[in-house]
């Protein structure tokens, strides 16, 4: 593959940054590729308002709080490199009458200031719209070819979007030489929109084996002070689609049948206050971290006996992965990808009005009960983020040298 890396980079519309503050999924790809002689770094559209434009989304919008600018958070990454532009009245009012040429706008701008893309063959990006938009455009113009890679709700929550986003998502899904969904959920729903499907390849994402791993739980609880004989929790942001507002009264009932068990709740959101005072109402005692290293969301997770995963929807939940290599039950909705992560070896919920008691019931039953470990490891190992990166770049293969290959026979 060496031989094809100064033909490729890599652009995403998720970034880490002060209000996002790790992408790790799109991190560890960037991390393995850079250790096969392909480029880590990755270019992302940084868009800055001026005054004018803070000015106007608060008196229209009536903005209690102006949005922070997006800019690199450098803490979490330094594979990064934001491509600025100004969010000022001329850009507005294309957004608001003229995505299409807005668009295009932002094309000229990556085109700008990337000046090495007429000599790049191969664009990886994540996320659909914009950013596979942007580069269909530049397709048309300059001949660059796209892999797109679809990570949740970039798909799953188009219905929100208006019909222009719709179509010029399907715009990008059919134009790129390869589109990869994280699960076969979310390639479902984009069918549903009218995407034909026949550049389409599943292949979720992956976890780090290097920072997700089994080790005695009695021993892992331990290490993290955690004196109760069991413990469940939750890992991921809190808001409103992760449907966390339904964990304390689940701790509660779990509570109520089994005793000697704490509750933790790993991540940060608008809906942390709001956690914490029904956690109160209920006189639950849950511990609450924020956002922390990936290094310490294993030490946690490795001590868990059951992980929680209620969403509303998702494209494909890492946390299932990761538990699973760190011997961790999970019970989680039936929403999204989820059902597809968890497989047989865990248990999922329609998210209903008896959600929270079949859950709270089954949580408590596993506890009591046991599980065995040996099958989620086993599973977790094929879901490594090498494995991912191995696919990938048999794709990027197939694209730049038109060698197919054959995943079945494991041979091109």
């Amino acid at each position: 593959m060496s031989k094809i890396s100064d033909k490729i980079i890599y652009f995403s519309g998720l970034y880490p940054s002060k209000i996002n503050r790790g992408m790790p999924f799109i991190d560890n790809r960037l991390n393995l590729l850079k250790k096969r002689g392909l480029s880590s770094k990755i270019y992302f559209l940084n868009k800055r308002d001026t005054k004018f434009a803070a000015t106007v989304k608060k008196l229209l919008f009536r903005q209690k709080k102006i949005e922070v600018n997006s800019s690199v958070n450098q803490n979490a990454t330094s594979n990064w490199y934001p491509i600025d532009y100004k969010n000022n009245l001329a850009f507005i009012l294309l957004n608001l009458f003229s995505k299409k040429n807005k668009n295009r706008y932002l094309s000229r701008i990556i085109k700008k200031e990337i000046p090495e893309i007429t000599n790049i063959k191969l664009v990886h990006l994540h996320w659909a719209y914009p950013t596979g938009y942007i580069f269909s455009i530049l397709k048309n113009k300059i001949g660059i070819k796209y892999v797109l890679t679809l990570h949740g709700s970039d798909i799953h929550s188009l219905h929100k979007k208006g019909k222009q986003v719709i179509k010029m998502t399907i715009v990008a899904l059919e134009n790129a030489d390869k589109c990869i969904f994280v699960s076969e959920e979310l390639k479902r729903i984009a069918m549903l929109h009218g995407y034909n499907g026949n550049n389409s390849v599943v292949i979720p994402n992956g976890y780090n084996p290097e920072l997700f791993f089994f080790r005695d739980k009695k021993i892992s609880k331990q290490k993290i002070n955690i004196n109760s004989n069991k413990l469940v929790g939750f890992v991921g942001n809190l808001v409103d689609v992760k449907n966390v507002l339904d964990l304390p009264e689940i701790f509660k009932q779990i509570k109520d049948n089994y005793n000697n068990v704490e509750f933790i709740i790993i991540g940060d959101g608008v809906h942390r206050k709001k956690l914490a005072t029904l956690a109160k109402e209920k006189e639950i005692n849950i511990k609450f971290t924020g956002n922390i290293q990936q290094k310490h969301v294993a030490d946690y997770m490795r001590a868990m006996d059951v992980l929680l995963l209620p969403s509303k929807n998702e494209g494909w939940p890492c946390v299932v992965k990761e538990a699973y290599a760190c011997g961790t039950y999970v019970i989680g909705s039936d929403r999204g990808g989820i059902s597809e992560a968890i497989g047989k070896l865990g248990q999922t919920y329609i998210l209903d009005g008896n959600f929270i008691d079949n859950c709270s019931n089954y949580v408590s039953r596993v506890l009591h009960n046991g599980y065995s470990k040996k099958p989620l490891l086993e599973d977790a190992a094929n879901y490594t983020w090498e494995k991912v990166v191995d696919r990938e770049m048999r794709i990027y293969k197939e694209i730049l040298e038109g060698e197919k290959y054959n995943e079945k026979s494991n041979i091109w």
